[in-house]
């Protein structure tokens, strides 16, 4: 499973093969019930525009160029980064991606120079991040919970 940083912060031109990628991210996100951006669906350029200034890592199906899963890493300053948004296309679930992802995420946060990583983990997330050494610091009426990762300690 290779896991590879997308560049989310160039402009698309015409042709630019990362234009199918931006809409399978952003399809990817609204799997999760992120669909904030319903009204950029489709417009790849828009969609890179409200999704660029965070650093996205991704996988591909083996023998398709095809995304099929994603985490996003926000820098909040101050040595802390956020791991924002993590999904998995349904039909890759449960084989070890989301993990392999979240892995990739920290070794990326550890590369820049991270303290401290913070994410909001739905139900479905919270026992993967727990297995990589978050910590819950609270939860959310919605059955979310707040989690922390500090580096140094590892």
């Amino acid at each position: 499973m290779v896991i590879e940083q997308f560049d989310m912060d160039t402009l698309l031109a015409p042709g630019d093969t990362r234009t199918d990628d931006v809409l399978a991210i952003h399809d990817l996100w609204r799997q999760i019930g992120d669909d904030n951006t319903d009204a950029l669906h489709g417009d790849s350029e828009g969609l890179r525009v409200l999704m660029s200034g965070l650093d996205y890592l991704v996988s591909r199906e083996q023998n398709l160029a095809r995304v099929i899963g994603a985490i996003s890493v926000m820098d909040c300053g101050r040595g802390l980064a956020k791991i924002d948004s993590l999904a998995v296309h349904p039909d890759y679930r449960h084989r070890g991606l989301g993990l392999a992802l979240a892995r990739g995420a920290i070794e990326h946060c550890i590369a820049r120079g991270y303290a401290e990583i913070t994410t909001t983990a739905m139900p479905s997330s919270q026992a993967l991040f727990t297995r990589l050494g978050f910590e819950t610091y609270e939860v959310h009426t919605t059955g979310n919970a707040s989690m922390f990762f500090d580096i140094q300690s590892t």
